[in-house]
């Protein structure tokens, strides 16, 4: 049986792992678009690296693109 301490570890853990994620998936946009790659290409690169669907691929697209335009 988890002790309280062991939750509020594990969801911070799990936390922590999800910005991670997070932040790859930005660097890895942006740093796509730095090497002039279309946006269909870089599309279909986060599916496949970090198995994304094709909505989820783009709506990160949308979000972390267009911060730097």
């Amino acid at each position: 049986m988890f002790r309280l301490s062991e939750c509020i570890y594990q969801d911070g853990r799990e936390e922590g792992r999800e910005e991670g994620r997070e932040e790859g998936i930005e660097m890895f946009i942006l740093d796509n678009m730095e090497e002039c790659i279309s946006r269909e290409r870089i599309i279909e690169k986060l599916q496949r690296r970090f198995r994304l669907s094709q909505e989820e691929a783009e709506a990160y697209f949308e979000r972390y693109a267009l911060t730097e335009i």
